[in-house]
C-alpha cells in the first residue's frame, strides 16, 4: 500500500489492513477498518501512516490504556486525533482545567499497590450513607501508603541491618502485649473519650467479642443496630439511614439475626409497640430550653430533669421537638419521629441518662452508656417492667 490510495483499491486495502493488524497481534473491527481506509486515502505515504497508527495502538495496549486487543472505530479516531495534532493544538493543550465536580478521582488499590483514576460521569451531591465511610477509608488509605513509603517504615533488604518501625492493625492487638505502632483515625464518640480506629477495628472488634464470648446469643438472639449521632452515615439529618454495609459485614456474618435499621425505628414486640431512638436528646434540649426546670401537670412541684425531658417529648408527641437549625429533620419523613399514638415502650438511648419511668401510659427507658460503665436495661414485656442492669466487674 504505497502512494496515494484510490477508491478502486479499497478492497485490497482492507485485506492489507487486516494482515497488518494480525502481524502486530491485534484484531480490528470492520467499522474501524472503514475509518482507517478513509484516513489513509488522504495520506501521501500510506505505509508510513499505517505503521505510525499501529505503533500508537500497540503502545496503548502495552501500557494498559487499552484493555482489549480488538480495536474499534473509537480507538482509531482517538489515535489519529493524537497523531495529527499541530503546534497550535499542542499549545492549546498545555493548559487543562477541571472544576471540582469533573475532576477525576484518584484512589489507592491495596492489592496492586498502585493508584488509579476513575472518571465518574455523575456523582450525586447527596449520596448514600456508604459514601461517608468510603471517604474516610480513602483518606486513611492515602495517608497510610505515604507513611509506609517513608524510610522509617520500610523493611530493610537482606544484608542491611537497621531498625525500622512496623505498623500493626487494631484487630491484631487482641491478646498481645508490648509496644506497638498503629496508624488510625482518632474519633471522639463522646465528650472526653477518644478512640483510635483503622480499617480493621470499627465493628470487627464487636463481632469477635460476641463470637468468642457469647456464641449462644450469636446463634439465637435478634440484634438491632441503630446509627448514633457519631456513627458514619450520610449527614446529620433525622431520620438517619442504616449503618453502611461496608462497616457491618463482619457483624452480619457473625450474627444469625442481625438487623441494621434506621434511627429512629419501630418494632412490634408481641402485642406491644416499641420505639427506639439513639440521640443525645437531653443535652440538646437543655441547650435550647427557654425556661429552667418544669412543673408537673398541676403546675406546682418542680420535676427532675429526666421527667422534664420525657414530659416535653411525649406531650409534644415528637422525638426531637427542636428548631430545625438545632437538629435538621427531613421534612417528608418527619412522621417517623412522631409519637402519636404513644407507644407502649420508648427507648431513648441517650448516653447521659440511665433511668426509667412511666408517663401517660408509656414506659420510657434510657439504658445509659454501655461502653462507659457496662450498664444496660432489660425489659420484660409480660409485666411491662424495666430492670436496670450492669455487667459484673
Amino acid at each position: 500500500m504505497t502512494g496515494r490510495m484510490s477508491s478502486s483499491t479499497r478492497a485490497a486495502a482492507n485485506r492489507a489492513i487486516f494482515r497488518a493488524f494480525k502481524l502486530r497481534g491485534l484484531s480490528v473491527k470492520a467499522d474501524a477498518v472503514a475509518a482507517l481506509v478513509s484516513v489513509l486515502t488522504h495520506e501521501e505515504d500510506v505505509d508510513g501512516a499505517l505503521d505510525a497508527i499501529l505503533n500508537a495502538i500497540k503502545g496503548l495496549v502495552e501500557r494498559g490504556e487499552l484493555r482489549s486487543t480488538l480495536v474499534d472505530r473509537a480507538t482509531i479516531e482517538t489515535v489519529v486525533r493524537q497523531l495529527t495534532k499541530d503546534e497550535d493544538d499542542l499549545n492549546q493543550e498545555a493548559i487543562a482545567i477541571w472544576d471540582a465536580f469533573s475532576m477525576p478521582k484518584m484512589t489507592y488499590d491495596h492489592r496492586s499497590k498502585s493508584f488509579s483514576f476513575t472518571f465518574d460521569k455523575e456523582r450525586p451531591f447527596n449520596p448514600d450513607p456508604g459514601s461517608r465511610a468510603r471517604m474516610f477509608r480513602e483518606r486513611y488509605a492515602l495517608v497510610r501508603q505515604r507513611v509506609l513509603r517513608h524510610e522509617l517504615f520500610v523493611r530493610p533488604i537482606m544484608g542491611h541491618d537497621r531498625n525500622y518501625l512496623k505498623l500493626v492493625t487494631v484487630d491484631s492487638l487482641l491478646g498481645t502485649h508490648g509496644e506497638k505502632n498503629l496508624l488510625g483515625c482518632i474519633t471522639q464518640v463522646e465528650e472526653g473519650r477518644y478512640y483510635l480506629e483503622d480499617l480493621t477495628g470499627y465493628f470487627d472488634g464487636l463481632a469477635s467479642l460476641l463470637k468468642n464470648e457469647a456464641p449462644t446469643l450469636c446463634a439465637k438472639a435478634t440484634f438491632l443496630f441503630l446509627p448514633g449521632p457519631h456513627d458514619p452515615g450520610a449527614g446529620a439529618v433525622l431520620p438517619r439511614g442504616p449503618l453502611p454495609s461496608t462497616l457491618t459485614r463482619s457483624l452480619a456474618s457473625t450474627l444469625n439475626r442481625a438487623h441494621f435499621v434506621s434511627n429512629p425505628c419501630r418494632l412490634r414486640l408481641f402485642t406491644q409497640e416499641v420505639v427506639l431512638f439513639r440521640e443525645d436528646v437531653m443535652k440538646k434540649m437543655l441547650r435550647h430550653s427557654i425556661l429552667q426546670g418544669c412543673k408537673d401537670h398541676e403546675g406546682q412541684a418542680e420535676e427532675p430533669l429526666v421527667r422534664c425531658l420525657v414530659q416535653s417529648l411525649l406531650d409534644q408527641a415528637h422525638l426531637c421537638p427542636l428548631p430545625l437549625k438545632a437538629r435538621p429533620v427531613a421534612w417528608e419523613y418527619d412522621n417517623a419521629l412522631r409519637l402519636y399514638p404513644l407507644p407502649d415502650l420508648l427507648v431513648l438511648a441517650d448516653h447521659s441518662m440511665n433511668s426509667s419511668m412511666e408517663y401517660a401510659g408509656c414506659q420510657v427507658v434510657s439504658p445509659g452508656c454501655f461502653p462507659v460503665d457496662d450498664s444496660f436495661a432489660a425489659y420484660y414485656p409480660a409485666t411491662r417492667t424495666v430492670e436496670a442492669s450492669m455487667l459484673p466487674h
